[in-house]
């Protein structure tokens, strides 16, 4: 039935929903009553109509003015429409008509409204109250009765005092009661929700665009379809729509066409976020939508990493060494950028790898340590190296994940200068006071803290943190005095310290102020436009629509919003996880899970910008030069992405294991989106099994579904993995192990929890078992028996490394060219360097050298002639001290060389005292062992060969062991394990016991062939095997040299009878290898001749130094070399002079050469050897004698490189025979 009305006749009717009631008044309004909550106010039906005949002048730059406290800027960065300098829109060029209805109909539940005519236009408008719970809709149709610009705004909302809010929220920066200071408005594609509103005594009103109003595309400025504001032209709050913008797209209209739009109207009685939730879930759409696209978020892991260490053999991700930075072209072109201090090392830790630790990580300390800023200009033009970077959080959280061994990185976190007595716990400060303390110093406090464990620094924190809880959260932000930039993490409560400081305190109310914060942060994120069910080709892919969406993104910032749009460094993702379990919200779960889940393959580039693509989400995307991007790369962004990948993996297991499955973090904040949780340094737990090590390297694992994603861990024994499904499908999936890193057997049990609950076990055969997982659910397995092989993780996990003298740090200033800085930094005994670096620019010197010596008293050297001039040693487990020298070329050309300066570094090398003598080792039993290990433990064997040890700790209980073998164990580990070792000795620790074969050159090749034996289990290496005397959680060749003395008959080791083979660096001819120095070829006894082809090696090339790598086949034990000089008549001058030893032990694999693999080799010494005679019987009595190389003690030999630095004319190099004396 159709009712109508002319003139107002005074006729009043209702129509209703399920949700709402809107009531047509008699004098034009209309009031509208939320049914469930019982409250009512008016709307008017009642628009401005915006009208010029030329372009109003619609700019995007003005920046509004804010309110801040007196004495700082007004302005703040953030952009906004402006027409003619202005932006307030009923300001814009033209003219402003406000209209209200002539009449109006109903028919059934709508209501029309007939407005007069106007000279420029006619419009009509209805709203709709749909069937179900939906908002009242209104529909206006506006048809130009000219050509020009127009706009209609919907002005009839109910407006208030600013007095009388509680809060109001206009995106983007307007939240709270931070209210705009004059009329401005925001377009769609600053929207996160297409809606404003504001609550006044309990009532919430607003207006929200129809979804239908925005296509599914990125919205722009040039694309946006309306706009929202709240204050009006007599200074009062209301909620306002705009649409078209005025000026914008769709605005220029022509006579008789038609221009529609809808908008719903809001009112309740709920909060800002609820409004919010309500807008995205209930009228945009928004939902928990993606999943895993073509491969799996661990994937996306492996092929980041790839692409930051540049395993394609190009530099695609503008790594410059010589800096030790990535390039910034993005935004400084000739410049590079680092940026955190800790994140490199988490993710070496984590991932497992000592190329991260030695390519990056490593690199990004030393840069942090001698740099003054995290930009460089690459050419060296400007001096950086004033060092250190000003990190606090990052240098506290270095110097825990250190044990603070390095007193330097507690020193560069500036404790005394910069936080003590900032705080006062008793005082009380005003609002901007504390908003101050909180922004800068709260994150530095706690830092602090937990580097140092000092109390003060915590009730500092607390302090601050419930001063800024009680201003920022328990009540509206009044201002943006706490806001540091634009980013949304300062325009948001600070979240992450609420959640530290709950970590540390285990206080709810640091907790619920974090989830209250984080509910804050998520309201910069988009929620639409609502994404269609269809596939989209977009750059030559076709991908599902959802899969480009931009909902869960945001804008870089607010002062960038227009161009750095839909980013996808989230690093709030993995707090959006926690805190949605904290604060029971799946909104901020589904939130979260939208701004990662399915985004890309690889390093996707920094943002879509100015459309969805779908070519940054391939997987081969970054392999790319910069000048191809599509988008835009910042090159210091892939290592936190990295990061923030692990955080998210790691949270989401933790809540959906109903936080059971947990590692401990560490925190790192250099600045904007930098800042989050990192992991690797401490071992965590799966369901109650502690000692578990978070373990992630590349291609651990592989599914048959790539809907899984996993993390695991190692400990206890067994390998831990925790599978998350990441569809609404079940899935059953095939687990299969890389067996190049885990070592397993044919068959293996598996203990599995199944959405939290013990499940059957089941087995892993030949690597392989198949689980399922439920829809969106959790299935972790521990798999019994087997070993983590380990590359990088146990040279860091147990070690027993002292912490390092102050001494360690030296600043030698008695120079004309500045300061000469040298340090040791040192992770653990293997993970140990020395770094060395001038201030000097190049206005100063143009080379310098450094002098150093480590081991053995032998001098080395180092040559830098390019800016920055900075030196990295590694000095291994056994060194005691870094002594070294520098000498600079200065610009004039004058060389002038620094004292010496001597570091220390490892005081105590071992501190167990290891006694004992093995005897009549080479072709007997052992007649007596005895090794008195410390700490309440010994071995022993009697004169039978049969080995016994006690557990002093314990009560002397004894066991006796199988003759073949002696068994080391720690004495922390209690005496019910001890039967464990009696069957089945195992040389692999897997069932956590360890034995080696009791004759010593057995030993010696077991523990130095390629199975250097590290234990799984924390609880095994934690204390140390006595067979492990360096405390490094693997037996080799440090312990060996450490565990006893030696005697017995060295004699020469026969060449044809060992298989020993040669090379060199350069070789001349097939007749004069390097094998024939080596395999005995012209030797006659002890005679050597002087026909050189195929007798002697000489080199090819006269540059300086040569090299010969030697492979004895085996390991033995050499006290000397013979080595006859090169013997051809007449060029005996080619005959090496001056050269250094190298030998390694490794018995599996390649050791490389010493100066690109230095923790393979050992130095024995240098020398300088006689020319030869050039006779034909060099080498018998009455002759010139070979010369004779002997090493004190003895050494452990697979390998040998000799290093040639000369020979005696400065041409060629050669040598006739080397010999080697052992066993």
């Amino acid at each position: 039935m159709t009712f109508s009305v002319t003139v107002w006749a005074g006729i009043d009717f209702t129509i209703e929903n399920e949700a709402y009631q809107v009531m047509q008044l008699t004098e034009g309004r209309i009031k509208v009553k939320n049914i469930g909550f019982g409250g009512s106010v008016y709307f008017e039906p009642e628009f401005t109509v915006l009208y010029n005949s030329s372009n109003p002048d619609l700019e995007f730059a003005l920046k509004p003015q804010v309110e801040k406290p007196v004495g700082s800027l007004t302005e703040f960065n953030y952009k906004t429409p402006s027409w003619n300098g202005d932006m307030n829109p009923f300001n814009a060029p033209g003219s402003k008509t406000v209209i209200t209805p002539e009449s109006y109909s109903r028919d059934g539940n709508q209501i029309t409204w007939l407005f007069a005519d106007q000279t420029d236009f006619s419009f009509s408008a209805k709203l709709v109250l749909p069937a179900g719970i939906s908002e009242p809709k209104i529909t206006f149709t506006l048809v130009p009765q000219s050509d020009g610009y127009f706009s209609a705004a919907y002005t009839g909302s109910p407006e208030y005092a600013d007095s009388l809010l509680s809060w109001a929220w206009q995106p983007l920066i307007y939240t709270g009661k931070r209210f705009p200071l004059s009329p401005c408005v925001v377009p769609e594609f600053q929207c996160p929700v297409p809606g404003v509103f504001l609550n006044s005594n309990g009532f919430t009103v607003g207006v929200c665009a129809d979804p239908a109003e925005m296509p599914f595309r990125l919205p722009l400025w040039d694309n946006s379809r309306f706009a929202l504001g709240l204050r009006n032209p007599t200074d009062r709050m209301q909620p306002m729509l705009f649409a078209p913008i005025f000026g914008g797209p769709e605005s220029l209209m022509s006579a008789q066409s038609r221009y529609d739009f809808s908008f719903y109207l809001i009112l309740n009685g709920e909060s800002w976020y609820d409004n919010f939730k309500h807008i995205a879930r209930g009228i945009v759409g928004f939902s928990d939508y993606r999943s895993n696209a073509e491969i799996s978020m661990n994937q996306t892991l492996d092929n980041l990493v790839d692409f930051i260490l540049n395993t394609s053999g190009n530099n695609y991700s503008y790594w410059y060494e010589n800096q030790k930075v990535n390039g910034y072209q993005n935004d400084k072109p000739g410049w590079g950028r680092q940026q955190s201090i800790v994140i490199p090392l988490s993710l070496a830790m984590v991932r497992d790898s000592e190329k991260m630790y030695n390519e990056r990580a490593l690199p990004t300390i030393e840069y942090m340590c001698s740099r003054n800023r995290q930009y460089v200009i690459l050419d060296g033009s400007i001096p950086c190296m004033n060092g250190p970077i000003d990190q606090p959080v990052d240098w506290a959280a270095l110097d825990l994940i250190s044990n603070s061994r390095v007193p330097s990185f507690s020193q560069f976190a500036a404790t005394d200068s910069y936080l003590k007595n900032r705080v006062d716990v008793n005082a009380v400060y005003s609002r901007e006071q504390a908003m101050r303390n909180a922004k800068n110093c709260l994150h530095e406090l706690i830092a602090i803290y937990e580097m140092t464990g000092e109390q003060e620094y915590l009730d500092d924190a607390e302090k601050v943190a419930d001063d800024y809880i009680y201003w920022r959260i328990d009540q509206e932000p009044l201002d943006f005095y706490d806001v540091a930039s634009s980013f949304w993490i300062y325009l948001a409560p600070m979240y992450p310290a609420l959640e530290r400081l709950y970590d540390i305190t285990g206080e709810q109310k640091y907790l619920d102020a974090a989830v209250k914060g984080a509910q804050q942060r998520l309201a910069y994120n988009y929620t639409g436009p609502r994404i269609p069910d269809t596939d989209i080709t977009l750059d030559g892919v076709t991908v599902p629509a959802w899969r480009i969406s931009a909902a869960g993104l945001n804008t870089e910032a607010a002062g960038t919003a227009a161009s750095h749009r839909a980013i996808f460094m989230t690093p709030h993702a993995p707090y959006m996880l926690r805190m949605a379990e904290y604060g029971d919200d799946a909104f901020l779960h589904d939130m979260g899970r939208s701004a990662m889940i399915g985004r890309y393959e690889n390093y996707p580039g920094y943002a879509y910008r100015d459309r969805h693509r779908a070519d940054v989400l391939q997987a081969d995307y970054p392999l790319q030069s910069y000048d191809n991007y599509a988008n835009s790369a910042h090159y210091n962004h892939p290592m936190p992405l990295a990061s923030f990948l692990i955080d998210y993996l790691v949270s989401d297991v933790y809540v959906r294991s109903d936080r059971a499955v947990k590692f401990p973090s560490r925190f790192t904040d250099s600045g904007a989106y930098f800042r989050g949780k990192i992991y690797g340094d401490r071992p965590g737990e799966f369901y109650g099994e502690t000692g578990v090590w978070l373990w992630m390297p590349g291609a651990l694992v592989s599914f048959d579904n790539v809907q899984v994603n996993y993390i695991a861990g190692y400990g206890n024994g067994r390998l831990y993995l925790a599978l998350t499904n990441q569809s609404k499908e079940p899935v059953s999936t095939e687990v299969s192990l890389n067996p190049s890193l885990v070592n397993y057997q044919v068959d293996h049990a598996v203990n599995v929890w199944q959405e939290n609950a013990v499940s059957p076990d089941k087995n892993l055969v030949n690597g392989r078992v198949t689980v399922d997982i439920a829809s969106e659910g959790i299935t972790v397995l521990a798999v019994n028996g087997v070993t983590a092989k380990t590359s990088f993780q146990h040279k860091y996990i147990g070690d027993s490394a002292e912490k390092l003298k102050p001494e360690s740090f030296n600043e030698y200033t008695n120079t004309s060219f500045g300061k000469v800085t040298g340090m040791v930094i040192s992770l653990s005994h293997q993970l140990t360097s020395g770094y060395v670096w001038l201030e000097a620019d190049i206005t100063q010197v143009k080379q310098a050298t450094l002098h150093y010596t480590s081991i053995g008293g032998q001098w080395h050297e180092l040559t830098d002639s390019e800016y920055p001039f900075e030196f990295t040693v590694p000095l291994g487990a056994n060194v005691s001290e870094f002594l070294y020298n520098v000498e600079a070329v200065k610009i004039d050309g004058i060389r002038e060389v620094t004292g010496s300066v001597t570091l220390p570094v490892f005081e105590n090398i071992d501190s167990r005292k290891i006694s004992g003598k093995i005897i009549n080792i080479h072709g007997g039993d052992v007649n007596r062992v005895e090794l008195n290990c410390g700490d309440g433990y010994s071995v022993f064997s009697d004169e039978e060969g049969n080995y016994q040890f006690d557990f002093v700790s314990d009560g002397a209980k004894t066991v006796v062991a199988q003759k073949e073998g002696f068994f080391f164990w720690p004495a922390s580990l209690t005496a019910e394990f001890c039967s464990d070792y009696i069957s089945g000795l195992d040389f692999f620790c897997s069932d956590s016991f360890f034995t080696v074969y009791d004759k010593l050159n057995i030993i010696a090749l077991q523990w130095l062939a390629g199975n250097e034996v590290f234990c799984d289990g924390l609880a095994v290496c934690e204390k140390g095997l006595a067979a492990d005397i360096s405390g490094d959680c693997r037996v080799d060749q440090y312990d060996f040299a450490l565990l006893a003395e030696t005697t017995g008959t060295a004699g020469i080791i026969d060449p044809s009878t060992i298989g020993i083979t040669a090379s060199s660096e350069s070789t001349q001819w097939g007749q004069r290898l390097a094998l024939y120095a080596v395999n005995g070829s012209g030797l006659a006894g002890d005679a050597h001749t002087n026909s050189v082809n195929g007798t002697m090696w000489m080199s090819y090339s006269s540059s300086m130094p040569q090299w010969l790598k030697i492979d004895l086949s085996d390991i033995y034990y050499l006290d000397r070399l013979k080595i006859w000089n090169f013997n051809m008549a007449g060029y005996t001058g080619r005959g090496v002079k001056d050269l250094e030893v190298f030998y390694s032990s490794l018995n599996t694999s390649q050791p490389g050469d010493p100066l690109s693999n230095p923790g393979n080799w050992y130095y024995a010494g240098h020398y300088t050897l006689t020319e030869a005679p050039g006779e034909a019987d060099y080498g018998t009595a009455n002759e010139a004698m070979p010369d004779e190389i002997y090493f004190p003690g003895n050494i452990y030999v697979r390998w040998m490189y000799i290093k040639v630095n000369s020979s005696f004319d400065g041409s060629y190099s050669g040598l006739s025979e080397i010999q080697f004396y052992g066993y």
